[in-house]
């Protein structure tokens, strides 16, 4: 019976990264969870730490394939480092400030970076589909982004608008904000519908962790129509 080989230096490495992030994210979840001292910039810096680790990732992935795989990476890269420099911004200018407002710069930053990286969402590689079925994946998404656009606005500008300044609010960021966030949305359950072959894991991934971004910034938009939004 031969010995089963060691794991070479890149599994051994990928899986040390992983821990250390693992352990990273229980930290923060905790500091977070308890608001213990620091938390409010200790959750600033953690976005920003999150979004430059992404760009840097989707950078090191795209010299790797080739054709459409490779401006999706791409594109995802430069999203992740637009949405770093609104982040950055908000880290350096509003981080101190008592009205935790976003300005029209970060604003601006979270949005284009949102554009962009939809443009890359659009093309990761997937299967291939017939008329039928594309016509009717169409028809989904259309149902979807339809029913998530009219429950963002119930559920999270509508109850805001009652409140002195919430109507601007709404309208300067709130349904900028919530827009780009269904649009991130519906585009991801799109492109997941899909996905397959060896890219199935990788698109996944990667529709999850932008959807779970899209939910965040509902959150955030709610809050802050509200008034109770702090960085």
């Amino acid at each position: 019976m031969q010995p089963t080989p060691a794991p070479s230096r890149g599994v051994a490495s990928r899986v040390a990264a992983a821990a250390v992030l693992g352990v990273a994210l229980v930290v923060l979840a905790v500091w977070l969870t308890w608001r213990l001292p620091g938390a409010r910039g200790v959750s600033a810096i953690a976005a920003l730490a999150v979004s430059a680790l992404a760009a840097a990732a989707a950078a090191l992935a795209a010299p790797r394939v080739a054709g459409r795989a490779r401006r999706a990476w791409l594109l995802l890269a430069v999203g992740a480092a637009i949405w770093s420099l609104g982040q950055a911004y908000r880290i350096a200018v509003e981080l101190g400030r008592r009205d935790s407002t976003p300005s029209r710069v970060s604003a601006g930053l979270f949005i284009a970076a949102t554009l962009v990286a939809l443009v890359g969402l659009l093309q990761l590689p997937a299967r291939r589909l017939d008329r039928g079925n594309l016509l009717r994946l169409g028809l989904d998404v259309l149902m979807v982004g339809t029913a998530l656009g009219v429950a963002a606005w119930a559920l999270v500008i509508a109850p805001g608008l009652a409140r002195d300044g919430g109507a601007e609010l709404a309208r300067e960021y709130g349904v900028p904000y919530a827009t780009a966030a269904v649009l991130t949305l519906t585009v991801a359950v799109l492109v997941a519908a899909r996905a397959g072959g060896r890219w199935l894991l990788p698109v996944l991934l990667v529709c999850g962790g932008l959807a779970l971004c899209a939910v965040g910034r509902l959150t955030m938009v709610g809050r802050l129509v509200r008034g109770d939004y702090a960085i």
